[in-house]
C-alpha cells in the first residue's frame, strides 16, 4: 500500500494544526497546506474553506471537522492511529481509496460518520471503531479488538473478521459475489447480516459466534460451528441455504434461535448438527427445518406445499402447523410441549406421544400416535388413506370441529384409539366412502377410549349418493352404519340422473350389481360424482359420430352439386362462361352457344376443408369437428341438354367432446354417380353417392376414483341421394337462380366393441334415416369486363326425420343394453354461399367459393377450390 502505516502500539501524542482557508496545495502531506507550516501527527482540524476536494497520503492522529465545515472529499491514502475521524457539522465528510492503497484505523481509532468507499483496503486494528461510518471497500478487515459499531458496512469482494475482532451493532450487506468471513476469536456480536453472497464461521478457533440477525439469499456456512442468531430481536426471512461447508469438507454446524424476533428460513438448508429454538420464533418448512430441533421457544412449520419432517423434536416449547400445505411427521419425539394446527394438514405417522395435539382450523391425520387432542375447530382425519390414529391421553371434540372418517366395502374405516377419556361436546362426522361392493348394511367402530365416551357428535354427513350413515354410541366406542339407500341410478323415480343420458346408463349400471368395478364405483359415489360419471360412462361419441359421418358426407355433397351446377357448351370466343349458376353468352356478351361446336368432356377436382360446431345440452356435450379431402369427377355430354358424370374422393375427419373426454377420427372414401340437364332456363342435377368410413374413438372415463381409457374403430357406410332443380334468369349481367333440393340420407353403423376396461361398451349396429330439403336462391355477376365472375346463394335449409342421433349400447360386462343421444342437429338452418370464379381460358375454370350453414344449435364452415377442364 502507498502509505505509511505503524505498529497497533500506543502511539505518542503529535502535533496539531489546522487546514488553510485557501491552501497553495492539494495533498494533506504537504505542510504548506496547514496552519503551522509542518503535517499535523496529532489532531488535523478542518474548518470552512475555498475548496473542498483534496488528496491525501499521511498518517495523522485524526480529522476533526469543526461545526462551520463544508462537505470535504478526500482521496487516496491514509493512517489514522489516534481518535479518528470526528465530525463536529452537519455534513457528510467523504474519504476515496485509490486501487492498491488503504485507508487504517490503528489503535483507539474510530472512523466516526465518515463516507468511506474503498477500491483498495479499509482496514481496522488495536481497539478502533467503524463507529456511524458507512463503508464500500473491496478489502475490508477487522482485526486484534477492532469492532465494526453500528457502521453501515457493504464489503464488494472479501471481509475479515480476526483475532477478537467484532462486527459490533453494526448492518453489514453481504452482495453477490462477496464473502464475509470469520476467524480465530472474532464474532458476529449483533450484528444485523443481509447476506446475497457468503458468510463464512467454519474458520472460528471457538466453538461459534452470534448474530444479531440474518436475512437474504445468500449461503451461510457453519462447518462444524454453532451460529447463534437473534440477538438483536429483529424478524428476518432468510431464503438462502445454510450449509455446513462447500464439498462436505466440514460437518455438523448447528443453528440457535435466541431473541423475541422471528427468524424465518425458506432456502434448501442441509447443516447436520441440529437445531435449538431458545427464544422467539423459528419458522420455516420441511426443506429448511430438518434434523434434531430442541424445541424451547416457538417452532413454526409454515408450508404450502407437501412435505415430510423426519428428524426429532425434543423440548417444552411449542410447535405450530400454519400453511395451506401438509406436513408429514415421521420421527419419534420426546417433545412434551403443545402442538397446533392452524391451517393445512399436519399428519402424524411417528411419535408425539408426549404432546397434546390443539385443532383449531387445520386438520390433525396420520397413522401414529399423539399424546392428546383438542379439536377446538377444524379436522380430525386418522390415517393417510385408511388408518389408525392412537392417542396416549385424551380426546375432546368441539362443537365446531369435525371428524372425518374414510370406510370401504370391506368394512374397514379409520379410527381414533386413546387410553383416556373421549369428551363428545357435538360437531360433526364426515364420512368419504371408497369405491367397492358395499352390502345393503356396513358397521364400523370409529372411535375407541378405554377411560369411556361421554357426549354425542351433533350430526354425521355424508355426500354420497347411494348410502346413508348413522351413529351409535357404547360406553367405549362410537360406531357408524352405512346403510344403503332407495336412491336409484336411473330411471324414474328417486334417481340420482338429472338427463336422458344418465338415466338411460344408470339403469343399467345398477343391474351390473356387486364385483363390478363400475357399480362400485357409482354406489360409493357422491351426487355430483355419480352424475359426471354416468354421463361419462354413456359412451355418447357412438351417437355423436354420425353428426361427424353426415358432416362430412354433406361437405362432400355440396362440393359435387356445386360443379354440375354449370352449363354445357361455351358461350363464345374470348371469355369462357362456364359459371356455376351459367350465365351462358348472355353474361359473357358474346355470341351465342349454337354457333360453336360445345366441348363433350370434362374433368374436374375441387379441394375442400370444412370445421363445425354443435352445441352442447344438458344431456350431451358440445362437439367440434373439422376435415379435410378431394373430389375428382369427370363426365360427359350426351347431347345438348344431358350431361352425366362419375366422381370419387377422400376426405379425413377429426371430431372431439372435451365435456365428455372423447375425440374421434375417421377416414372417409367417396363415390358418386350423377346427371345434370338444361331446358331452357331450367336446371336439373339429379344423383347418388356412398361414403366408407373406418376411424377410431378415443375416450376417457375418470370420476371419483376410477379412471379407464376405452378405445374402439367403429366403420359404417353413408348413402344418399339428391334432387336440386332450379330456374335460371338473366338480367344483363346478373343471373338468378331459385332453386330447391332435396337430400335423402342412410347411415349404416357397423356393431363396435370398445376396449380398455370395465367401462367399455358393446355399441349394436344401426341404421338411421336423415333428409335435407333447402329452398333458396342463387346469384351471379361478372365483373367488370373480366373473366372474373362472383357467385352466391343463400336458402333455408329444413331437416327432416331424425335430427338427434342415437347408439343402442350394452356395457360388454353386462348384458341390457340402452340407447344413448347426442348433441341434435339443427331442424332449420341458413345456408349460404360465396365465390369467384375466373373464367379466362375457354376449356378452364378456377374458382374459390365459402359455405356456411348458420342454426340455433349448430354452426358448419366450408372453403373449397377447384379446377374444371373441358375438352
Amino acid at each position: 500500500m502507498a502509505c505509511l502505516s505503524v505498529s497497533g502500539s500506543a502511539q505518542a501524542a503529535g502535533t496539531d494544526a489546522t487546514w488553510l482557508y485557501n491552501p497553495p496545495g492539494a495533498n494533506t502531506n504537504e505542510g504548506q497546506n496547514w496552519s503551522t507550516g509542518t503535517v499535523p501527527t496529532g489532531t488535523g482540524y478542518f474548518g470552512t474553506s475555498a475548496r473542498t476536494e483534496y488528496y491525501m497520503f499521511s498518517t495523522h492522529g485524526g480529522f476533526t471537522f469543526n461545526a462551520d465545515a463544508p462537505a470535504y472529499r478526500f482521496r487516496g491514502s491514509i493512517t489514522f492511529d489516534g481518535a479518528g475521524i470526528v465530525n463536529n457539522s452537519s455534513n457528510t465528510q467523504t474519504f476515496e481509496v485509490f486501487r492498491f492503497n488503504g485507508m487504517y484505523f490503528l489503535n483507539s481509532a474510530s472512523a466516526g460518520n465518515a463516507h468511506i468507499t474503498s477500491d483498495g483496503a479499509v482496514v481496522f486494528r488495536g481497539t478502533s471503531t467503524a463507529a456511524d461510518s458507512n463503508i464500500s471497500s473491496r478489502d475490508l478487515r477487522f482485526q486484534d479488538d477492532s469492532t465494526a459499531g453500528n457502521a453501515t458496512i457493504r464489503p464488494y469482494s472479501l471481509a475479515l473478521f480476526e483475532g477478537h475482532s467484532t462486527a459490533g451493532d453494526a448492518t453489514i450487506i453481504v452482495g453477490f459475489s462477496t464473502a464475509v468471513s470469520f476467524s480465530e476469536y472474532s464474532t458476529g456480536g449483533n450484528a444485523r447480516f443481509v447476506v446475497s453472497g457468503e458468510l463464512a464461521i467454519l474458520s472460528l478457533t471457538t466453538a461459534g459466534m452470534t448474530a444479531g440477525s440474518i436475512e437474504g439469499a445468500g449461503t451461510v456456512e457453519l462447518g462444524s460451528k454453532q451460529l447463534t442468531v437473534g440477538s438483536n430481536n429483529l424478524s428476518t426471512t432468510f431464503s438462502g441455504a445454510i450449509i455446513d461447508s462447500e464439498g462436505n469438507f466440514y460437518r455438523g454446524g448447528s443453528l440457535v434461535k435466541v431473541g423475541s424476533g422471528t427468524l424465518t428460513l425458506t432456502g434448501a438448508n442441509s447443516y447436520t448438527g441440529g437445531t435449538t429454538v431458545s427464544g422467539g420464533t423459528l419458522a420455516g418448512t420441511t426443506t429448511s427445518l430438518q434434523g434434531a430441533i430442541q424445541v424451547d421457544a416457538a417452532l413454526v412449520f409454515d408450508q404450502s406445499n407437501t412435505g415430510t419432517y423426519a428428524g426429532v423434536l425434543s423440548g417444552a416449547g411449542s410447535v405450530t402447523k400454519r400453511g395451506s400445505g401438509v406436513v408429514t411427521f415421521t420421527g419419534s419425539s420426546s417433545f412434551t410441549g403443545q402442538t397446533s394446527v392452524e391451517a393445512g394438514t399436519l399428519s402424524v405417522n411417528g411419535s408425539l406421544a408426549g404432546s397434546t395435539v390443539v385443532v383449531n382450523g387445520g386438520t390433525l391425520g396420520g397413522a401414529g400416535t399423539v399424546g392428546g387432542i383438542a379439536a377446538v375447530s377444524g379436522t380430525v382425519a386418522p390415517g393417510n388413506s385408511i388408518g389408525t390414529l392412537t392417542v396416549a391421553g385424551n380426546v375432546s371434540l368441539g362443537s365446531a370441529s369435525t371428524y372425518r372418517v374414510e370406510v370401504d366395502a370391506s368394512g374397514q374405516s379409520d379410527r381414533i384409539v386413546a387410553s383416556g377419556m373421549a369428551t363428545l361436546s357435538g360437531g360433526t362426522v364426515q364420512v368419504v366412502a371408497a369405491n367397492g361392493d358395499y352390502n345393503q348394511v356396513t358397521r364400523y367402530t370409529i372411535l375407541t377410549a378405554q377411560g369411556g365416551v361421554s357426549g354425542q357428535f351433533s350430526a354425521v354427513t355424508s355426500d354420497l349418493a347411494f348410502l346413508t350413515p348413522s351413529l351409535s354410541y357404547g360406553a367405549t366406542d362410537v360406531t357408524l352404519t352405512m346403510a344403503r339407500n332407495d336412491r336409484r341410478f336411473g330411471g324414474t323415480g328417486y334417481t340420482v340422473a338429472t338427463t336422458a343420458n344418465q338415466s338411460a346408463v344408470g339403469v343399467v349400471a345398477e343391474t351390473l350389481g356387486n364385483g363390478n368395478r363400475v357399480y362400485e364405483a357409482l354406489i360409493g359415489s357422491t351426487v355430483a360424482e355419480a352424475r359426471t360419471g354416468l354421463s361419462l360412462l354413456a359412451g355418447e361419441a357412438h351417437a355423436a359420430n354420425a353428426l361427424n359421418t353426415v358432416a362430412d358426407g354433406n361437405a362432400m355433397r355440396d362440393a359435387l352439386l356445386s360443379h354440375t351446377r354449370l352449363p354445357p357448351g361455351a358461350a363464345g370466343p374470348g371469355v369462357a362462361s362456364w359459371s356455376a349458376d351459367g350465365p351462358g353468352g348472355v353474361l359473357a356478351g358474346s355470341a351465342s352457344r349454337s354457333n360453336l361446336a360445345a366441348p363433350r368432356f370434362s374433368a374436374w377436382g375441387t379441394a375442400i376443408g370444412y370445421q363445425g360446431r354443435s352445441d352442447g345440452t344438458a344431456n350431451a356435450g358440445a362437439m367440434r369437428r373439422n376435415g379435410g379431402g378431394f373430389l375428382v369427377g369427370g363426365e360427359v355430354a350426351i347431347d345438348e341438354t344431358w350431361r352425366l358424370g362419375a366422381a370419387a374422393g377422400y376426405t379425413r375427419s377429426h371430431f372431439d367432446i372435451a365435456t365428455r373426454a372423447t375425440s374421434g377420427s375417421s377416414d372417409n372414401v367417396h363415390a358418386a354417380l350423377y346427371g345434370a340437364a338444361r331446358f331452357g332456363g331450367l336446371n336439373l342435377t339429379l344423383g347418388a353417392a356412398v361414403s366408407w368410413s373406418a376411424g377410431d374413438i378415443d375416450r376417457r372415463v375418470a370420476f371419483r376414483n376410477f379412471g379407464e381409457s376405452l378405445t374402439s374403430s367403429p366403420g359404417g357406410m353413408l348413402a344418399q341421394t339428391f334432387l336440386d332443380v332450379g330456374y335460371r334468369f338473366d338480367v344483363g349481367r346478373f343471373g338468378l337462380e331459385p332453386f330447391a333440393q332435396v337430400v335423402l340420407l342412410n347411415l349404416q353403423s357397423d356393431r363396435v366393441t370398445e376396449t380398455g376396461g370395465s367401462a367399455a361398451l358393446a355399441v349394436a349396429s344401426g341404421s338411421q334415416w336423415f333428409g335435407l330439403s333447402t329452398l333458396g336462391l342463387r346469384t351471379e355477376i361478372r365483373l367488370g369486363g373480366g373473366p372474373l365472375f362472383a357467385r352466391s346463394s343463400l336458402a333455408w335449409r329444413h331437416s327432416f326425420g331424425e335430427v338427434t342421433p342415437t347408439a343402442l349400447a350394452a356395457f360388454s360386462s353386462g348384458s341390457s343394453s340402452f340407447r344413448v343421444a347426442s348433441a341434435q342437429a339443427d331442424r332449420d338452418a341458413a345456408v349460404v354461399e360465396a365465390g369467384l370464379d375466373w373464367r379466362g381460358l375457354s376449356s378452364v375454370n378456377l374458382g374459390v367459393s365459402y359455405g356456411g350453414v348458420y342454426g340455433a344449435n349448430a354452426r358448419d364452415h366450408t372453403l373449397r377450390g377447384k379446377v374444371e377442364i373441358r375438352f
